[in-house]
């Protein structure tokens, strides 16, 4: 599957403050992070669902996702993005990511014509340990940082940033399943790492 044909598989609908995406199956690809990086951690015992296992993984393999995402390279760099006659400078090299409980932050440093390098605030809402809140996310730009760059390009940095979500996503359900059909059933973040459940066959 292709890095960009993800993003348009993304169900979005908008709403007032925030963006729902769901993705509720998770295809597996090859090139993933190496699953020797991964944590496996016991499914909770009232969880009750047979084959379904919890990896948790951990806050530095996401921050990579992220910033490979952003810049396209490794190690990430500054770079500019462009859309049509219209371009940014996003500086990946020097984004930060952040976890948290229910929460992925990311804030990059962008710059382009018509506003000087600001920092833009993207939120991802991914839900917290024991809340239920299954496969699905909601995203939020802080309107009080880069209203200019966040309004011409926050649906771009959201893309990129959802689109190294799935490669951890995707990550997980390769170690859960090594031969292929692990499909993702649900996600959350603590501070320290993203949990993911995968239902291995």
């Amino acid at each position: 599957m292709e890095r960009g044909s993800r993003a348009s598989d993304l169900t979005c609908a908008q709403e007032p403050d925030r963006r729902r995406c769901t993705r509720p199956r998770i295809a597996i690809v090859a090139k993933v992070w190496p699953a020797s990086r991964l944590d496996s951690v016991r499914p909770d015992s009232d969880r009750g669902s047979v084959g379904v296992e919890q990896l948790a993984l951990p806050v530095a393999a996401v921050r990579a996702h992220v910033l490979r995402a952003l810049a396209g390279v490794e190690p990430p760099v500054a770079v500019r993005w462009r859309d049509g006659d219209a371009a940014v400078v996003v500086h990946a090299d020097q984004a930060e990511v952040h976890l948290g409980d229910g929460w992925l932050a990311v804030d990059v440093p962008m710059a382009c014509d018509q506003a000087a390098r600001q920092l833009v605030h993207a939120v991802f809402h991914l839900g917290a340990v024991g809340a239920g809140d299954g496969a699905g996310a909601a995203f939020a730009l802080d309107p009080s940082t880069a209203p200019t760059i966040a309004g011409r390009w926050g649906t771009a940095l959201r893309d990129r940033i959802w689109d190294a979500v799935l490669d951890v996503l995707e990550a997980a359900a390769l170690a859960a399943a090594p031969g292929g059909g692990g499909r993702v059933v649900g996600f959350a973040c603590t501070e320290d790492a993203l949990v993911v459940e995968v239902d291995a066959p």
